[in-house]
């Protein structure tokens, strides 16, 4: 282990690379922008976004870093690290989302005031105590942060921008702002057509000073990747030495990033992106704790995560009801979807329905994503599946929880069929599109990797384990979805579907790793 002394010269030297990349590629853009008089009207008028950014996405790490030190007793470093930013993001969309609920004055000194008050709640209130090694790795941390932020801002990793960026996000946030609300003369089409939650990051972003957030999401992905690493590590340490997991990890880290249809999904500003990254985090950590890993309480975490990732797209908490009857399969885990994933799920997704559609009375045209069918048949699903969770677990039940998975598989299968009967045109045009998408030059080789990994998956223990069909099924699940839509999928990568679908990838891998670890584990007791 290197020493103190070692690590914080290792991290102001990354840091100071970082702020020197970050200044060379300023003084380009600046002398590109003074040849063009419209470039360099719009260089003077945000040339200082960067370092707004780079303060604001700081200061969201910190906030994160000090609640999962004071209200959790995680103790792995770069676990916190990398979680921290998440839920610093998560805090800021749900103390929005209240304010806006609320009919309070959506305005700088409101958001900074309910932020605060929940800091010091946690700094009071929290069970753990700072110590002195919870300082230091903060302030290590801090310099790589700021570095990372630093290159974040930079503008060389890769983003792509859509129609849906600027107006979902970008347009929807700014008039959230200058409204001081919702106000349903503004944004009503956007109230009915997308999630709240990324242009409420938009938001925040607009009330500290810049208007652009590109900072903000690849920093939210370096954190993704991060977590992701980690979860390979968690599980390859087990059956490795710590040599051979940081390397293995490492790699599918990078097999991660590279698979063409995450690496472009991961520089695309949209809802389908910031879905991704936080369903991995509910998944892996509804895992850690069917686990039995006492030496975390992650329970407040996953309530945070499934509050934002309801907010993130319309259909998002009947997605999040599939995840949690798919992960009721699992033993140990009544209380923890119960208590932090269904009733949180539950509560946003009505405030959400009563707000729009009862208060702000939107969302009753025919021809639109969020009509009076679309929000019975999510607050059915949603009832039903707090039914089912409260009862699955009943001894009467048992033989039906075990099987519960299978059961879904062959159930939404059947559905696809009933699907074809009823609509044959728009099935078939739905699955050709896909089938066009998935072997396009986006998917590349994507689908040939989650077949390959799937095959060798069932070949090491001749079965589709739970978690492979965890996966699995959601593609299906999805895929019916998107035949209750008015519209039919389309080619092209930003086709809702083919977005969607990437999803399904890095859960795929990490069911990968987790089999792999099981088969191991279960040949060293032999």
């Amino acid at each position: 282990m290197l020493n103190k002394r070692k690590r914080v010269l290792i991290a102001i030297t990354f840091t100071i690379i970082m702020i020197i990349l970050t200044a060379t590629t300023n003084i380009i853009e600046q002398y590109k922008s003074n040849e063009n008089m419209i470039l360099a009207v719009v260089w003077a008028l945000t040339k200082n976004y960067k370092i707004r950014q780079i303060i604001l996405i700081v200061a969201i790490f910190l906030y994160g870093k000090i609640l999962l030190i004071k209200m959790s007793n995680l103790r792995s470093t770069l676990l916190q690290n990398f979680l921290a930013l998440p839920i610093g993001i998560s805090v800021g969309i749900i103390v929005s989302y209240v304010i806006l609920f609320l009919n309070i004055p959506y305005v700088r000194w409101t958001v900074i005031s309910l932020v605060i008050l929940i800091l010091v709640f946690a700094i009071f209130k929290g069970k753990e105590r700072i110590e002195k090694h919870d300082i230091f790795e903060t302030i290590e941390a801090m310099f790589y942060v700021v570095g990372l932020s630093c290159f974040a801002t930079s503008g060389l990793p890769f983003l792509h921008l859509t129609e849906d960026s600027y107006y979902f996000i970008s347009q929807y946030g700014q008039i959230i702002v200058n409204c001081a609300g919702l106000n349903a003369d503004y944004c009503s089409k956007y109230m009915m057509w997308t999630g709240i939650g990324p242009a409420l990051i938009n938001s925040l972003a607009i009330m500290a000073g810049f208007e652009t957030i590109y900072g903000i999401h690849h920093m939210l992905i370096i954190s993704f990747v991060g977590i992701f690493v980690y979860s390979v590590y968690e599980n390859i340490l087990q059956i490795y030495n710590v040599k051979k997991t940081i390397f293995y990890s490492l790699i599918l880290g990078l097999l991660l990033i590279i698979t063409p249809a995450v690496g472009i999904t991961l520089g695309l500003e949209l809802s389908s992106t910031y879905f991704m990254i936080y369903i991995f985090i509910i998944v892996y950590l509804v895992i850690k704790q069917i686990n039995n890993d006492q030496n975390a309480e992650l329970g407040w975490i996953l309530a945070l995560m499934v509050c934002t990732t309801v907010l993130l797209r319309q259909e998002a908490s009947i997605v999040l009801c599939y995840f949690i009857i798919m992960l009721s399969t699992f033993k140990n885990c009544k209380k923890i979807l119960l208590h932090n994933f269904m009733l949180p799920c539950v509560c946003v997704q009505t405030s959400y329905i009563i707000k729009i559609c009862m208060l702000e009375k939107v969302g009753t045209e025919t021809e639109i994503l969020l009509n009076w069918e679309s929000i019975i048949l999510i607050m059915g699903v949603n009832i039903l599946t707090l039914i089912y969770i409260g009862i699955i677990y009943g001894r009467y039940f048992v033989k039906l929880q075990q099987c519960m998975a299978s059961m879904l598989l062959i159930a939404m299968i059947a559905t696809q069929g009933f699907l074809y009967i009823i609509w044959p045109e728009k099935i078939a045009n739905n699955f050709i599109c896909e089938v066009i998408n998935a072997g396009n030059k986006y998917w590349g080789w994507t689908v040939w990797i989650l077949l390959i990994v799937l095959i060798i998956g069932i070949a090491i223990d001749n079965k589709i384990d739970n978690m492979e069909k965890l996966w699995i099924g959601y593609l299906l699940y999805y895929f019916i979805l998107c035949a209750g839509r008015s519209y039919d999928l389309r080619i092209g990568f930003t086709d809702s579907y083919a977005r969607m679908m990437v999803t399904a990838i890095p859960i795929a891998y990490y069911a990968f790793v987790i089999k792999v670890k099981n088969y191991k584990l279960k040949n060293l007791e032999i």
